[in-house]
C-alpha cells in the first residue's frame, strides 16, 4: 500500500503522480474520490505528524500529537489500480484533510482528519453511508492535542529515532492554542426603563 492515491480508472500509472490528500469538503464532487467514500474507506495509524512553521529566516518543524502521546488514525480512502497488460496491482491511499483547528491554524489553514478508536470504527462501518460523512469529517478538538518544536533532524529520512519527537527550545517550545477572548455581554433587565 503506497501513499498517493492512483484511481483505478487511470490509464497509465507511470504518468500519474498520485493524490496524497483529499479535501473533505469536495469528496462527493471529485471523480477520484466520490465512489470510494461508500466502499473504500481506510484508517492510517499514527502517533503524530509534523508541520513546518515558516519564520522567514528559518523553518521550524513542529510535532503535533494527542495528549499523552496516545495513538490515533487519519481518515483515508484507498483504491486499487490493475495493469491489464501484465496483471500486477498497485494499491494506494489518500489522507483526508479538513479546516484546521485552533492549535494548527496558527501556522496552517488545513489539517488531516483524525479519529480516536470510537470514531475510527464509525468511519469503517458500512452502515454509516455517504450522508453521514460530513458529520464525521470534522477538525479534531485542539483541547485534546499537544504540539512542540522539534529538531530539524526530522527533515532527513534516515533519521528515524525517538530524538525526532523530543521538544527543543526549552519552555517556549510548546505550542498552545490561542486563548479565547470572550467579551462580556451586558445583561439589561426589561424593567430597567421603568426605573428612570
Amino acid at each position: 500500500m503506497k501513499w498517493g492515491l492512483v484511481p483505478s480508472w487511470v490509464p497509465d500509472v507511470s504518468a500519474w503522480d498520485g493524490l496524497p490528500y483529499a479535501q473533505a469538503e469536495t469528496l462527493m464532487e471529485k471523480r477520484s474520490f466520490k465512489r470510494l467514500v461508500e466502499t473504500r474507506r481506510c484508517l492510517i495509524p499514527a502517533d503524530g505528524f509534523y508541520e513546518w512553521r515558516n519564520n522567514w529566516k528559518k523553518k521550524t518543524p513542529i510535532w503535533y500529537h494527542l495528549q499523552g502521546k496516545k495513538p490515533f488514525a487519519f481518515a483515508g480512502l484507498w483504491d486499487s489500480w490493475r495493469n491489464m497488460e501484465f496483471g500486477d496491482t498497485v494499491e494506494t491511499f489518500t489522507i483526508i484533510t479538513i479546516t484546521a483547528n485552533a492549535l494548527i491554524r496558527q501556522i496552517r489553514n488545513r489539517m488531516p482528519v483524525m479519529f480516536d478508536r470510537e470514531r475510527g470504527h464509525q468511519w469503517l462501518d458500512p452502515r454509516f453511508g455517504a450522508y453521514s460523512v460530513p458529520l464525521m469529517l470534522v477538525p479534531f478538538p485542539s483541547g485534546f492535542m499537544e504540539a512542540w518544536e522539534v529538531s530539524t533532524s526530522v527533515e532527513f529520512v534516515e533519521n528515524d529515532t525517538p530524538e525526532c519527537i523530543k521538544p527543543v527550545g526549552g519552555p517556549n517550545a510548546t505550542i498552545r492554542p490561542p486563548e479565547r477572548k470572550v467579551s462580556p455581554v451586558p445583561i439589561v433587565s426589561p424593567y430597567a426603563r421603568w426605573k428612570k
